[in-house]
C-alpha cells in the first residue's frame, strides 16, 4: 500500500481510539454516586456504552434494555439483567419495535425512586421505536425511506419521526418522570451550538427542544478530528483541522479537492455528514463514497490522497465504510469502463469505486461520531 494511503488509515485508527465508546463512557460514569441503576442503551455504540456501565463495580445494574445494530455477544446474552434487541438500520424493523416495547415495560416497572441511565448514540432513531397509536411499522419504514432519500437535514427528519413516536422528541423523558434520569450520549451531529445536538441524537428521546433531564456529551466529531491532529504531530506531520462539512456530498468533494490543490503539504481533516438527494433511479453507495468519487475527478493526476469514511464503519446501505482515493483513481475508474460524472449523477459511486478497488471496509467500529475526511498533500507541495 502506498505510504500516503497507509498514513490516512493509521490516522483514522487513532481517531477511532479517541472516541471509543467503552472508554469514553467509562470515564463519564466514574463520577456517578454508587448504587443501583436501571439502563437503556440504544444506538450503534450501545454495546460499548453498556459494557462501560458493567465495568463500573460501584453501579449495581438492576435491569437494562439494549437496542443495538448487532445480536447480543455470547457473554452478554447470558446475563439475565440485560434484555437485548437487534433492530433495523437505516430503516426500523420488528426488532426496533420490540426494543421500544421493552423500554416501555422497563420504565413502567421501575420504582418511582429508581435511577435510570440512558446511553445514547447515533442510529437509535431506527433501532428503538414505539409508534403512536395508528402508526404501523410499514408507515415508519415508508417515512424513513422517504426522509433518507430526501437529503433533508437531520433535524428536519427527526421532527417528522418524533411526530409518530411515543419515545422520540422527549417522549422517553416524559415516560420516565419522576424517576432520576441522566443521559450520556455520543454525538454524530454537526453544526449545532452548545448541547443542542442532544435534541437530535436518536431523535432526542430525552430532549424536546430543551433538555428535560441532565445530558452529558461524552464524544463527538471534534474529538475525533483532534485525535487526527495529535496523531499527525506525533508522527512529525503538519496537520490542519479544516472544521465541519455538511452540504451536498458531490459539491463538498469538489470543493475539498480545490482546497487541497492549493494546500500546504501534510494532513488535512474535515468532519461532519454531507447529504445526498437520491434520484428516482439510483445505484449504490453512500455520502462518503459520493464525496470521494467527486473529489477523485478533481484530484486526477495530482499527488493528493483522500480518505472519506464513516466513523461507525458503514457508509450507506452497503458494507463499505467509505473510500480512499488519490490522483490515480480517475484513471483506474476509466480503465474499469466507468464515467465518473455519470456515476455521480445517478448516485452509483459505490459500484465505480468497487470496480477501481478504492472502497474501505472496516466492519462496525462500535462508535459513531459522524464522518471524517482526511487528506494527505504530498511532499512535492510547498
Amino acid at each position: 500500500m502506498p505510504a500516503p494511503r497507509r498514513l490516512l488509515l493509521d490516522s483514522f485508527t487513532a481517531a477511532l481510539a479517541a472516541v471509543d465508546a467503552r472508554r469514553c463512557t467509562r470515564a463519564a460514569l466514574a463520577a456517578l454516586t454508587p448504587g443501583p441503576v436501571y439502563a437503556i442503551a440504544a444506538g450503534k455504540a450501545a454495546e460499548g456504552m453498556l459494557r462501560a456501565l458493567l465495568d463500573n463495580s460501584e453501579l449495581e445494574l438492576r435491569s437494562a434494555v439494549v437496542a443495538a445494530i448487532t445480536a447480543a455477544p455470547a457473554d452478554l446474552a447470558g446475563d439475565a439483567r440485560i434484555d437485548w434487541h437487534r433492530g433495523g438500520h437505516p430503516l426500523p424493523d420488528a426488532g426496533s419495535l420490540s426494543a421500544g416495547r421493552a423500554v416501555a415495560e422497563l420504565v413502567d416497572g421501575a420504582p418511582a425512586d429508581a435511577r435510570v441511565i440512558v446511553l445514547l448514540s447515533g442510529g437509535a432513531s431506527a433501532l428503538l421505536e414505539l409508534p403512536r397509536d395508528g402508526v404501523s411499522l410499514a408507515d415508519l419504514i415508508a417515512l424513513n425511506a422517504e426522509l433518507l432519500a430526501s437529503g433533508a437535514p437531520i433535524a428536519v427528519q427527526n421532527r417528522a419521526r418524533a411526530a409518530r413516536s411515543q419515545l422520540k422528541g422527549g417522549g422517553l423523558a416524559r415516560r420516565l418522570a419522576p424517576r432520576s434520569t441522566m443521559t450520556f450520549y455520543m454525538s454524530d451531529v454537526i453544526g449545532l451550538v452548545g448541547d443542542a445536538d442532544a435534541s437530535v441524537v436518536g431523535s432526542g428521546p430525552c430532549h424536546d427542544g430543551v433538555p428535560t433531564i441532565p445530558h452529558h456529551r461524552i464524544a463527538d466529531n471534534r474529538q475525533a478530528r483532534a485525535a487526527v491532529v495529535a496523531w499527525a504531530a506525533a508522527n512529525d506531520l503538519a496537520c490542519i483541522d479544516r472544521g465541519e462539512i455538511g452540504a451536498d456530498a458531490r459539491a463538498t468533494g469538489e470543493l475539498i479537492a480545490t482546497v487541497l490543490r492549493a494546500a500546504p503539504r501534510g494532513i488535512h481533516v474535515w468532519g461532519g455528514e454531507c447529504t445526498v438527494a437520491l434520484p428516482p433511479t439510483h445505484g449504490r453507495g453512500g455520502r462518503c463514497q459520493q464525496l470521494a468519487l467527486a473529489a477523485a475527478a478533481a484530484l486526477a493526476g495530482s499527488d493528493l490522497t483522500l480518505l472519506a469514511v464513516g466513523s461507525d464503519g458503514r457508509d450507506g446501505p452497503g458494507s463499505a465504510a467509505g473510500a480512499l482515493v488519490d490522483g490515480g483513481t480517475a484513471a483506474r475508474v476509466a480503465d474499469a469502463g466507468f464515467a465518473i460524472a455519470a456515476a455521480l449523477d445517478c448516485c452509483d459511486a459505490g459500484s465505480v469505486l468497487a470496480a477501481a478497488g478504492e472502497l474501505v471496509d472496516t466492519g462496525p467500529t462500535g462508535t459513531n461520531v459522524a464522518d471524517l475526511v482526511i487528506a494527505h498533500v504530498g511532499e512535492t507541495r510547498t
